[in-house]
């Protein structure tokens, strides 16, 4: 599978030379990603994602839950 971005983007005369095999898809859209195109927070548990919907979840802001939840 290649990296969706790097296929869309046209590369020096018009080769595809450029295209990287991704190393992921994205959890949010589905996209096939490479490293240079794929965005991996620190966290652990932490979802692939492009950077279009990286940017989507900075600017919304991450909702998810740092602390585990206590089981009862």
């Amino acid at each position: 599978m290649n990296c969706y971005t790097c296929n869309n983007v046209p590369g020096p005369g018009g080769t595809n030379y450029h295209v990287r095999q991704a190393v992921g898809v994205c959890h949010n859209c589905g996209v096939g990603v490479c490293a240079e195109h794929s965005v991996k927070a620190e966290l652990e548990g932490s979802p692939l994602l492009c950077l279009a919907c990286a940017e989507l979840h900075k600017s919304l802001g991450d909702t998810r839950r740092k602390e585990p939840v206590p089981v009862s």
